[in-house]
């Protein structure tokens, strides 16, 4: 009796314009069994090695001669745009590739941890079909970025206008999250630490700045400390003399101030 067969690799392309960098890479990626390189590319051919190698991921670089990164993504047509990892040694890209819904964003040098993490975002992605959608908002991005070049660089880290996940930067790594995963933000020193069910982390940011970013889109300071997603609120608990507890469906317990309770109550819906 014959054994089922396994998942199909996941078809990998390297494109960096450093031998050293798609050495490096190579090596770890064919030391992942869930993967298959099926080349190597760099440079203005590298579109035509796309349409030629139909990879399911590309790990792409930003920074070539010629033609960089989201040029290469411009080049190809819309049916045709694999899932894509960045990775490059500039940061300053890392809002541009969270609008066109990158897998992720690895920073050189990273780690072997750090590549595979990526890695195992795109194979979550790949098993739930994310490449219609990220093939539909590459061509956003690349519409407006016609209309108006540079425009994407000009947009702050945070929540898009009309995108649903928040993109947070920490040193050498940036992180993407669902709105719906963040539970509550609170200010700690010149950072923030976000907490999305058990992960909690602490990143780079200014509350002042992501109220602005997401105080339309279902999120309300609390205190001057905490921001929190009105969606993952469970009640409003009368404490003790006059002072209130904004509770979380999991059972955190925030302060809430009083000078914002009127206003906390109406955005929230909620009824003492």
């Amino acid at each position: 009796m014959n054994e089922a067969a396994g998942p199909e690799p996941i078809r990998t392309l390297i494109v960096d314009d450093e031998r050293q960098a798609r050495r490096i890479l190579r090596g770890l990626l064919e030391a992942d069994p869930d993967i298959e390189v099926v080349g190597e590319a760099w440079g203005a051919d590298t579109p035509g090695v796309i349409l030629e190698t139909a990879p399911d991921l590309v790990l792409l670089d930003v920074h070539m001669p010629r033609l960089d990164g989201f040029d290469v993504l411009a080049a190809l047509p819309p049916d045709r745009v694999p899932l894509v990892v960045f990775v490059t040694a500039y940061d300053e890209h890392a809002v541009r590739a969270f609008e066109v819904r990158a897998i992720d964003y690895v920073l050189k040098p990273f780690t072997d941890a750090r590549l595979a993490e990526a890695l195992t975002r795109a194979k979550q992605a790949l098993r739930a079909d994310d490449l219609v959608r990220f093939r539909a908002e590459v061509q956003r991005l690349l519409r407006a970025r016609a209309g108006d070049e540079g425009g994407a660089n000009e947009r702050r880290p945070g929540a898009g206008d009309d995108d649903d996940r928040l993109v947070f930067q920490d040193g050498s790594r940036t992180y993407f999250l669902d709105r719906d995963e963040v539970d509550w933000i609170e200010a700690v020193g010149s950072y923030v630490r976000v907490h999305a069910g058990d992960v909690s982390r602490l990143v780079r940011g200014t509350l002042a700045a992501l109220e602005d970013e997401l105080g339309e889109a279902g999120f309300f300071r609390i205190h001057r400390s905490a921001l929190v997603n009105l969606r993952k609120v469970s009640e409003l608990r009368h404490h003790s003399h006059g002072d209130y507890l904004v509770v979380l469906v999991d059972g955190t317990r925030l302060k809430l101030s009083r000078t914002r309770r009127a206003a906390f109550e109406a955005s929230a819906g909620l009824t003492l």
